[in-house]
């Protein structure tokens, strides 16, 4: 597959200095593999069509042009942790920032808890709890305050993982409690994305530790400890979420609904183990290889260019619908019923590449792939180079959207969007702490 050659030879290629781009690598490489090897094949794929290969393909090399542009353009990478000044002033003016932000993402929690009582959830059946949460048509006021107040916790969370050196253990868990409640609104809507872009960021928190800190040894414990509870909380939200209608065995649900066949001698080595870590498993691998194969469905139905930008930024096409004239849900409602008219699952993701291609166009989708990997290495070298902690978290995000890219886009989830936009607000306007201080210590 030209696209699996394309993802192992940018992973090759950009493996001195990670970043964005080589987490984008190695995450198509993740999603790909299983389809190159034959463990899983989709019913509705005709192998005979090269096409979604080819723009995966361009894809992945679009965003590794964009990084080689800035790269050309700015040199290389040279790792410069900040001093211990410049490191000093960093921790007291995010510290201000992260206390504020506490109490916003805090209230953003509790009107989660607040909108699932009004509103009658229950933990007893998760598959009903997360259809209403789906087929909500209004939201309550708590909804909506929650909706745009939990993305704070996430900012809270990243700075305890940067500063737990500088910080008592009383203060780390002050810091770190918010996380409970980015996690809770997933908990009671039976989601999983915000399991996946907590166990995201404490790899990328980790890294940008050790960056900041070179031969640090402290925290070795956290990444097992939280990777483990991440994991194990989406599986177990994998394998609760059922529809007992089909069948009690979720794996035949996945079957059912995705058309799809293993392998012979993935299911023989599948059947050394219990039917619920098959069920586990087979989730696992629908849940990262779906979306390429949908994407092959997608470019059927010819929605390419509709959106303007509707599907990747949906929060702000929501409040500018009386402006644009464009309904997000409308948008999102057209791409389920061409989906479903093709035969396959309406609602499953179909790549990033997808919506941005929904949005402005092929060829406007490879510009802005391509924008995408020069702003990642952007973010990414002002985080090697001594920048502050708004940079690194910059740095983070842009890596999480190239982790999405063959998921769905990132910059759709509204914590993740206003966690950005929060970020670049503060770069813009706010003051610039590392810079401050450096001009001080020259002084």
């Amino acid at each position: 597959m030209l696209s699996t050659a394309s993802a192992a030879a940018v992973l090759v290629a950009t493996r001195r200095n990670k970043g964005p781009t080589w987490a984008m690598a190695a995450m198509w490489l993740l999603c790909l593999l299983p389809l190159a090897v034959g463990m899983i094949s989709y019913r509705f794929v005709s192998p005979s069509n090269l096409l979604p290969d080819a723009l995966i393909a361009g894809s992945i090399l679009c965003v590794a042009f964009g990084a080689l542009v800035e790269h050309l353009f700015r040199g290389r990478y040279r790792s410069a942790p900040p001093d211990s000044v410049r490191a000093d002033a960093d921790f007291v003016a995010m510290r201000s920032l992260a206390r504020g932000l506490w109490l916003i993402g805090m209230t953003g929690g509790a009107c989660v808890i607040l909108d699932f009582v009004v509103s009658g959830g229950s933990l007893l059946n998760l598959t009903e709890l997360r259809d209403s949460f789906v087929t909500r048509e209004t939201a309550s006021v708590f909804a909506r305050l929650g909706s745009v107040l939990t993305w704070a916790c996430l900012f809270c969370y990243f700075f305890a993982l940067v500063f737990r050196d500088r910080l008592r253990p009383l203060a780390l868990l002050f810091f770190m409690a918010p996380i409970a409640a980015y996690l809770l609104g997933a908990l009671l809507s039976a989601g999983r994305q915000a399991a996946f872009q907590v166990l995201i960021f404490t790899i990328l928190g980790q890294v940008i530790y050790r960056l900041r800190n070179p031969g640090a040894r402290s925290g070795r414990a956290l990444l097992p400890v939280v990777a483990g509870l991440m994991i194990a909380y989406m599986g177990f939200i994998a394998v609760a979420r059922n529809d007992n209608q089909i069948s009690d065995i979720k794996a035949e649900v996945l079957e059912r609904l995705f058309l799809f066949d293993t392998a012979n001698w993935f299911e023989a080595l599948l059947g050394l183990f219990g039917g619920g870590i098959r069920n586990v498993m087979v989730e696992a691998i629908v849940y990262f290889t779906s979306p390429i194969a949908l994407f092959d469905r997608f470019l059927d139905i010819g929605l390419e260019g509709i959106s303007s930008g509707a599907m990747n930024f949906p929060f702000v096409f929501r409040q500018l619908e009386p402006l644009t004239g464009i309904d997000v849900a409308q948008m999102y409602q057209w791409k389920v019923a061409a989906l479903d008219a093709q035969g396959v699952i309406g609602v499953g993701w179909t790549t990033a590449i997808s919506h941005i291609i929904m949005d402005f166009g092929f060829a406007e989708a490879g510009i802005a792939l391509v924008v995408q990997g020069y702003l990642g290495a952007w973010a990414w070298r002002r985080a090697l180079t001594g920048g502050d902690l708004v940079d690194c978290m910059l740095a983070a995000l842009f890596t999480t959207a190239a982790v999405y890219l063959p998921l769905l886009p990132a910059f759709a989830d509204t914590n993740l969007f206003l966690t950005t936009l929060a970020c670049i607000a503060w770069r813009l306007f706010g003051p610039k702490t590392l810079r401050d201080a450096g001009e001080a210590v020259r002084i």
